[in-house]
Order: structure tokens, then C-alpha cells, then sequence
């Protein structure tokens, strides 16, 4: 039995770029909130889809890309959403990716708008 052609995430060619351990193409994904209210992370991706992947990977209307790390007995809302791996997962080099400069972090951008508004707070 074939397995069947690997699908290219659609991600916007923005949210692409390389891996800085290994060097493999990655793209980028914005994490959504789940029980525990966390989200906005990006995470780096595989390219391709992976049917053995633990992420839905979900396309916006304005071209990002969503993921959600899916639970053991979960399955990905088909065609709606695509089954992807995390890098972080197959990566040979083991490193966290280095976020490209064209995309932002929103982590980072949250903690320099707080340090702006709450110059006293910022010595935590």
C-alpha cells in the first residue's frame, strides 16, 4: 500500500524560512489558546504534512497558518485542517529554530509594550 503524497502546509511564503541548526525548510505557526488559555506562541513546523503528526495546522482567511497540538485521540478536522510535525520534534540538530526577523514574536512584543506602559515593573 502507497502512502499518499505529502501536502505542502499553505503557508504564506512570510511564515517560511529555514531551520538555523539543520538548515531544512520550516514554517511558521501561530499556537491557539487551549485549556490552559495559552497561545500566540509560534511554532516551527515541517513543511510538509505528516499523518503522523500531533498538530492541526489551520489556515486563516488573511494566510497565517494556526496550530494545536492534538490530543492521543484526537484526529484533524479534515479538509478543514492539516496534520503537520513540529520541528521541534524532528529537527536532527536538537536547537530551538532562531525566529526570522520578518515575523514577529509576539511574546517578545508583549513584554517590550509592558515595559512601556509599566516602566516600574520592568526590574522583575
Amino acid at each position: 500500500m502507497n502512502a499518499p503524497d505529502p501536502r505542502l502546509l499553505p503557508a504564506p511564503p512570510i511564515a517560511r524560512s529555514r531551520c538555523e541548526g539543520c538548515h531544512r525548510n520550516i514554517v511558521w505557526a501561530i499556537t491557539v489558546a487551549g485549556p490552559n488559555g495559552r497561545g500566540g506562541k509560534l511554532m516551527p513546523l515541517d513543511p510538509l504534512e505528516d499523518l503522523a503528526g500531533n498538530v492541526a495546522v489551520t489556515p486563516t482567511p488573511g494566510g497565517r497558518l494556526t496550530a494545536r497540538v492534538l490530543h492521543a485521540d484526537e484526529q484533524v478536522d479534515r479538509p478543514i485542517e492539516y496534520s503537520a510535525m513540529t520541528h521541534f520534534a524532528t529537527c536532527p540538530a536538537r536547537s530551538k529554530p532562531e525566529i526570522p526577523a520578518q515575523i514577529i514574536d509576539l511574546q517578545a512584543e508583549r513584554r517590550r509594550r509592558a515595559r512601556r506602559r509599566h516602566p516600574a515593573r520592568s526590574g522583575r
